[in-house]
């Protein structure tokens, strides 16, 4: 043997046990840092104060995923007022895709491929039926095409609201999963509609942000001295 007739002791390989363990610590540490700093990233919230209306106007935070891509105000008494959002996969979801091996993304976009955040301020009209009052709580008005999940009926500074969970068939065999918010002022006869549409995959992600919106959501006067009603 080598290392009894020269007393030597022969040097172990580069890639012995003990680096690899040391090489796999560094990149697990690593990963757990990234996953802390998007995870981060995706709680990070900020405020949204809708413009008056009738005197009033409202506040939720919303998740800074959330991109602007439509900012539309009329001089329509049904529908004074109606913001559009988009946002683009999270990041742990777009790494996945793009660094595990699955099925190709389709080349044609599909309906809501992105989940999409709608917020209105509406009057409700006989003409006006995408909302109802249903003993006294506004609840949203579903077409044939569409069905309820959960409903949850809810006090916000003293408005009637309603919490709703749906399902809509825009296509065949293409449900579309959606979150919706109705929020009453009967003080100025407004109901304001916060809601939110994705494809099944993207369900958990918008109920988590509906639920963020709904404990944040304030309604108040418009003055910056008044006081929220509660």
């Amino acid at each position: 043997m080598l290392e009894e007739k020269t007393g030597f002791t022969v040097p172990k390989p580069p890639g012995s046990p003990w680096k690899r363990r040391v090489v796999l610590i560094t990149v697990l540490a690593a990963g757990i840092g990234m996953t802390a700093l998007l995870v981060g990233k995706m709680r990070e919230r900020r405020a949204f104060v809708s413009p008056e209306v009738a005197g009033s106007r409202y506040r939720c935070t919303l998740s800074t995923d959330w991109k602007l891509t439509q900012d539309s105000q009329t001089r329509s008494t049904d529908r004074p007022q109606s913001f559009s959002f988009t946002a683009p996969p999270s990041p742990i979801r777009a790494w996945i895709a793009s660094h595990l091996p699955g099925k190709p993304p389709s080349p044609k976009r599909r309906a809501y491929e992105e989940p999409t955040l709608i917020m209105e301020t509406e009057k409700v009209t006989a003409q006006h039926t995408s909302i109802r009052s249903q003993g006294g709580y506004p609840e949203l008005n579903l077409p044939r095409a569409g069905r309820i999940l959960a409903d949850r009926h809810l006090q916000i500074d003293k408005c009637p609201a309603t919490l709703t969970r749906f399902e809509i068939t825009l296509l065949p065999g293409q449900p579309i999963h959606g979150t919706c918010l109705c929020v009453f002022s009967p003080d100025h006869g407004y109901t304001y509609l916060i809601g939110s549409l994705a494809e099944p995959s993207n369900r958990d992600r918008i109920d988590r942000e509906m639920e963020a919106i709904t404990a944040s959501f304030h309604v108040e006067m418009a003055d910056n001295q008044a006081e929220s009603r509660r």
